[in-house]
C-alpha cells in the first residue's frame, strides 16, 4: 500500500501490520509494520481488505480461485500476547507469523532474507517449539 501515511512509530518500540496475501507469497517478500498495536493493524488490514482480496484473484479466468480452508478452525487465546512474547525475545527485529492452509509459520527477517525459526499447525504450537519463557 505504497503512498499511503505511515502514524508515527510508537513509543515502546513495536510495531504491528496485518495483511491478507495471497498463499504462494514468499516469506522473504514483507511489507514493514508500521501500526502501534494488533488493534490498529487488524482494523488498518479491514480497511483494505477488498482491494487485498481482489489483488489475489488469479489473471486467467481458468484458473481456480484459493480459498482457505480449516477443517477443524482452532481459535487462538490472547495471539496479541503469544507474539509479543515472541517479539520480546527478538528486540529490534522484524519478525513475522504467517498462518495459512499448513500451519503457522515463524519467521526473523534480516538483510540476507528471512529465516524459519518454528513452524507448527498452529500459533501456540510453534511458539513451544521456540520454547520461551514468559515475558
Amino acid at each position: 500500500m505504497a503512498g499511503l501515511p505511515r502514524p508515527e512509530q510508537p513509543a515502546n518500540g513495536v510495531c504491528w501490520r496485518v495483511e491478507v496475501a495471497a498463499p504462494d507469497l514468499p516469506a522473504y517478500r514483507v511489507n514493514s509494520p508500521h501500526q502501534p498495536s494488533l488493534a490498529a493493524a487488524v482494523a488498518y488490514c479491514l480497511e483494505f481488505l477488498e482491494l487485498a482480496l481482489a489483488a489475489s484473484v488469479p489473471a486467467n479466468p481458468h484458473q481456480p480461485i484459493p480459498v482457505p480452508q480449516t477443517p477443524f478452525p482452532r481459535p487462538v487465546a490472547a495471539p496479541g500476547e503469544l507474539i509479543a512474547r515472541l517479539a520480546h525475545h527478538f528486540p529490534g527485529e522484524l519478525l513475522t507469523v504467517r498462518v495459512d492452509r499448513s500451519g503457522c509459520a515463524l519467521h526473523r527477517h534480516d538483510d540476507d532474507g528471512a529465516h524459519l525459526l518454528a513452524s507448527a499447525p498452529d500459533l501456540p504450537a510453534a511458539i513451544a517449539l521456540l520454547d520461551l519463557t514468559p515475558a
